[in-house]
């Protein structure tokens, strides 16, 4: 593995400041009435059954919970999402229009305005546990500590999309004095199952803000005070005074490492820029944040809404949704295994007998559409408490360019991003990865992980010297 070196010096082209907005405030939880909530989809709740659910990742048992978004929301116009098949003859009219709907609401200046009130039924989040079998079977080692990982994907991806290189990670690491207590794996709201839970709830904008905003909520009012145990579906809100304790002390219980993807970097890192107390290391991987100063030259090189908008979402069969995404070099590159998982966990079976994404083009695309929290976040990168520990884990095919070449290949410029906040930070880069670390290189990743959390908090940091 290589890196990004520590520059001796760093310049950056003058750039008017964005003014970065704080968090809004998250309400505290409220009592959800029996009758609002909704069940798993079949096939997550399915997945959590024994034996398969212990067989998943080796050492773990898989369970699947739901617990609310952050309150109040980003306002905006909600409903059903807007769906364009190939068989509607006006199908290029209603995706120019859908996509000029997007642009038109991308105004980076505007306010942000929220809901007043908490919602009847709120929007739900989908998160995976992971735990390790050796808390159900009353195994403990106090003087070791109790890790717990959390794990935010890209856009247009699914909570799912991690476990092959978790599972690489607990293969290499598994001799080393580590066992990681719990990992949870989190689907955006409009993402995997959180998306079919929220159907016809989804907004037309996607506040950034909103994502890292739930990753908090998450922290300070679901995540149990200790690791293992049995949970219901549904979680509950953990006491009002174990989360007073967390918003001032942090945890008492848990070591926390955070890791995201792209879109999940810029919001872990938002989270951990408001409430730094909550996390011990961030870990962003191939984040989606860059200078202020690059803002226009990204957004001529960037995918275009419309091809967003207009991809195809559904198929006959999971074999002809495979076939036809093998042809496709965005996911021929892949490791097979997370394509297979794409395939299995980021579609479900509609109700007319079709295999459909549970995100549509369109709820993608609003992502996209959002490009200024990842701004703010690359100006607000010096503020991070030094007591969090960052590392960076970035693509192997961006290299230390000059400022005229910084866009040759649409990237933005990593080497300045990897030290804009140079105490208690590192860096590594994957070899043969680009921007989908996660998907195309997964094993390399794994170790890269279990490098990182074992060389830190194992009994025997040896790993380190053996990669």
């Amino acid at each position: 593995m290589f890196s990004y070196p520590k520059p001796t010096q760093i310049t950056y082209p003058p750039f008017e400041s964005l003014n970065p907005r704080p968090l809004h405030a998250i309400s505290p939880p409220k009592a959800i009435p029996d009758h609002v909530r909704v069940a798993l989809p079949r096939a997550a709740a399915q997945r959590t059954q024994a034996p398969y659910s212990e067989r998943v990742i080796p050492g773990y048992t898989l369970s699947t919970h739901v617990f609310p978004a952050a309150s109040p929301r980003s306002k905006c116009d909600t409903g059903p999402t807007p769906l364009f098949p190939f068989s509607d003859p006006n199908r290029k009219s209603k995706v120019t229009a859908a996509t000029e709907q997007l642009a038109a609401l991308r105004d980076v200046n505007a306010e942000v305005v929220y809901e007043e009130d908490w919602p009847e039924q709120p929007l739900w989040m989908v998160v995976n546990r992971f735990t390790s079998q050796r808390l159900f079977q009353g195994y403990s080692e106090p003087k070791q500590p109790r890790v717990t990982m959390t794990f935010m994907h890209a856009n247009g991806f699914h909570k799912e999309t991690w476990e092959e290189a978790i599972k690489a990670a607990v293969f290499s690491s598994k001799e080393f004095g580590l066992t990681v207590d719990e990992m949870w794996f989190f689907d955006s709201v409009n993402h995997g199952d959180s998306a079919l839970l929220n159907e016809g709830r989804l907004g037309t904008i996607f506040n950034w803000q909103d994502n890292a905003r739930d990753l908090l909520n998450f922290l300070l009012h679901y995540l149990p005070q200790s690791p293992g145990g049995i949970l219901p579906v549904y979680l509950e809100p953990i006491s009002t005074s174990e989360s007073t304790h967390r918003a001032t002390r942090g945890f008492s219980h848990r070591i926390l490492v955070a890791c995201g993807h792209s879109l999940g970097g810029v919001s872990t890192c938002r989270a951990a820029l408001h409430m730094p107390q909550l996390f011990s290391d961030v870990l962003p991987i191939d984040p989606v944040i860059y200078a202020p100063f690059l803002h226009d030259a990204i957004a001529a090189a960037s995918l275009p809404l419309v091809a967003t908008v207009s991809r195809r979402v559904d198929w006959a069969s999971r074999e002809e949704a495979m076939r036809s995404l093998l042809q496709l070099s965005f996911f021929n590159k892949w490791d097979r295994k997370v394509l297979e998982a794409y395939v299995d966990h980021a579609m479900f079976d509609d109700d007319e007998g079709r295999i459909r994404l549970k995100t549509s083009g369109y709820q993608e695309a609003a992502v996209f559409a959002e490009r200024r929290v990842a701004r703010e976040v690359w100006e607000l990168l010096p503020q991070m408490d030094e007591r969090v520990e960052l590392h960076w884990i970035m693509s192997g095919m961006s290299g230390v360019g000059e400022e005229e070449d910084m866009l040759k290949d649409i990237f933005w410029r990593r080497e300045l991003t990897v030290w804009r906040r140079p105490v208690n930070a590192s860096n590594i880069r994957m070899k043969g990865s680009g921007h989908l670390i996660v998907q195309t290189v997964p094993h390399s990743l794994g170790v890269g992980l279990a490098a990182y959390v074992t060389g830190k908090y194992a009994k025997n940091n040896a790993f380190i010297s053996k990669l």
